[in-house]
């Protein structure tokens, strides 16, 4: 591992839950080997680039690390209505990169947020772009694309290691949210993860409070990570069945 610096947030406002405060922890690894990023996973890192983030907000513990147990998962009724609707959707899965197509997907996606919930948001150039999501070029960074009728429709970038991926950020084309194309990339992910032997398939942090969350525990058996554990900690992750009464001790007091 190839690190430059590392360093925590100053508090401010909680883009999930307005009225709370949040704080990040940051570390910039410009070379990071496969094993070592499925160790940082599995202790609630997640990275846009060679940039690396986790929670360390000492007032709340609502976001939570959360992931499928691939070899279990089965999709839903309204999952497979969605993957019905989206037959003629093509999926192609190659290296991380940005095209021209990439960067009008993704400035059309949030020019639409920004009307749609007031994302703070502007045109990303490319090399903004390639700074931002491509940084390190990592080899276990894919991109998912789909096409449908030859045009780029939806993106997905996700990290696929030797035992783990890692969905990291998805984008689509507004004009086509009826079809739920991000339902699609998470079944279209875990699917491929499935045919390769893929044990875990992390989905980010949830936050049961927030509406765009909650869509995470559509995706079960899942496992939730217990707090942040340092590197010299080992992560303990609860499943699906232990999560519920996990609840009812944060309710007495007893923070998961």
């Amino acid at each position: 591992m190839l690190e430059a610096f590392r360093y925590t947030s100053k508090p401010d406002r909680c883009a999930y839950l307005p009225a709370a405060t949040r704080q990040m922890s940051y570390r910039f690894i410009g070379d990071i080997e496969a094993g070592e990023y499925e160790q940082m996973l599995a202790r609630g890192w997640r990275h846009f680039g060679i940039e690396f983030f986790r929670p360390n907000c000492p007032q709340c513990a609502q976001c939570r690390s959360l992931r499928v147990k691939v070899a279990d998962f089965t999709p839903g009724k309204t999952q497979r209505r969605v993957l019905k609707k989206n037959e003629e959707v093509r999926l192609e899965v190659r290296p991380a990169s940005v095209t021209a197509e990439h960067l009008r997907l993704y400035n059309e996606y949030h020019a639409f947020m920004a009307l749609e919930k007031e994302w703070k948001t502007g045109a990303i150039t490319h090399k903004e772009y390639e700074d931002y999501f491509l940084g390190g070029r990592f080899p276990f960074a894919y991109d998912f694309l789909y096409y449908l009728g030859g045009q780029l429709v939806a993106v997905g970038l996700v990290d696929l290691l030797p035992t783990a991926a890692s969905s990291v950020y998805f984008y689509h084309d507004p004009s086509l949210r009826k079809r739920s194309l991000g339902i699609l990339s998470m079944l279209k992910e875990l699917e491929y993860a499935k045919a390769r032997g893929i044990q875990r398939h992390y989905l980010g942090y949830w936050v049961p409070e927030c509406d765009s969350m909650r869509y995470k525990s559509d995706f079960y058996p899942f496992e939730l990570l217990v707090g942040y554990p340092a590197g010299d900690q080992e992560p303990i992750w609860v499943s699906e069945e232990e999560w519920r009464p996990a609840l009812n001790r944060e309710a007495r007091g007893l923070i998961l």
